[in-house]
């Protein structure tokens, strides 16, 4: 009795990844997943000083710089019920 089965080789296919144009904003869509360009844009060259929040929703995910103690209120005060 072999218990070792052959089957065929099934490469991992490439990254799925496309560009939408969409009323005058640029997306990124990898894998279904809905990127505004400006993600990668931001992520190349971070800035060292301010904190990133990075939040997925349904099928997009969204960037929020917060840069001082104003904006890090209102930002755990918008999304307090998400932590």
């Amino acid at each position: 009795m072999q218990l070792i089965k052959e089957t065929t080789h099934q490469p991992n296919q490439p990254l799925g990844i496309e560009r939408d144009w969409n009323n005058g904003r640029e997306v990124i869509i990898i894998e279904g997943v809905r990127y505004d360009a400006d993600y990668f844009r931001t992520f190349a060259h971070p800035e060292m000083d301010v904190l990133y929040a990075v939040k997925r929703e349904d099928d997009a995910v969204w960037l929020t710089v917060i840069r001082d103690e104003d904006e890090a209120k209102k930002f755990f005060e918008e999304n307090e019920h998400a932590l």
